[in-house]
């Protein structure tokens, strides 16, 4: 048995020993627990898809740093997509492309699997160019016992509205991720690709972004949408915004498939 095959038999161990106790914590161990598991349920997911599984980060072990646990990943010199974009914004159509072919990949290919935390600083560029999917830790596939839902705290700009629970006295288990909730956060990312923009920039606090959520308020204005795509050298701005918009529909099941999305991206770009 491998040093990298042993850590991730003995990760799963340890959230299977963590799940089955509940001890009262402090604060402090209540945030050491809680980054403990998003640790513990990404190894889980990386040993769930195993090495092969294309599109996502290869993970070469895991090491212990400043006395907290890590997933050491292998590194790319392009960075996170949010780095990346920033020094080339003429590449946000290729970005895009193939964000949504791993994408595409999660959803369709047997087990499908939901991300659960679609962002750009969880997508790393290649030395190839093409995209890799990282931070595993909310993913699950819908149905199975053996790689779960769970709750794992996101970034409310990326989120999708039925994920976001709006009634402080509801202690109820929050909504699971779900497949359209992943379409809304690639749109979101793919958004941020050709504006150079995050969700809501409009709003400058995150406080002010849950309230605007609430109100049905999506995520950036047509018009500077289409304005910042034409400045960053996107001259489809507004078929863009026609394609994208339906997947910021509160009602989730309205929402672009990943194989109804690609295909429109497709015909509008003449990519066979």
């Amino acid at each position: 048995m491998s040093s990298r095959t042993l850590t991730l038999n003995v990760a799963e161990g340890a959230l299977h020993a963590s799940s089955n106790s509940s001890p009262r914590l402090s604060p402090d161990e209540q945030k050491n627990a809680l980054m403990c598991e998003k640790f513990l349920r990404e190894v889980l997911a990386y040993k769930f898809v195993g090495p092969d599984y294309p599109h996502v980060t290869e993970v070469m072990g895991t090491a212990t740093i400043g006395g907290k646990p890590a997933i050491v990943m292998r590194w790319h010199m392009n960075g996170n997509v949010e780095q990346y974009t920033s020094l080339n914004r003429g590449t946000a159509v290729d970005l895009i492309m193939s964000v949504v072919e791993a994408v595409k990949y999660f959803h369709t290919k047997y087990p499908r699997l939901v991300h659960g935390d679609l962002r750009p600083s969880n997508i790393v560029v290649g030395n190839d160019g093409r995209v890799l999917i990282s931070s595993l830790a909310s993913a699950h596939v819908p149905g199975s016992a053996k790689l779960t839902a769970k709750k794992i705290n996101g970034l409310h700009r990326w989120m999708a509205p039925e994920l976001i629970v709006i009634d402080e006295d509801d202690n109820s288990q929050p909504p699971a991720s779900t497949f359209e909730s992943d379409m809304w956060a690639l749109t979101c990312t793919t958004s941020q690709f050709i504006t150079g923009k995050v969700p809501y920039e409009f709003r400058r606090y995150s406080l002010q972004v849950v309230p605007s959520i609430a109100k049905g308020v999506i995520p950036y204005h047509k018009a500077s949408f289409v304005n910042a795509a034409e400045e960053g050298g996107v001259m489809w701005g507004e078929e863009l915004w026609q394609i994208l918009e339906p997947c910021w529909e509160m009602d989730p099941t309205c929402r672009l498939t990943i194989t109804g999305l690609q295909a429109s991206l497709r015909r509008m770009f003449d990519i066979a």
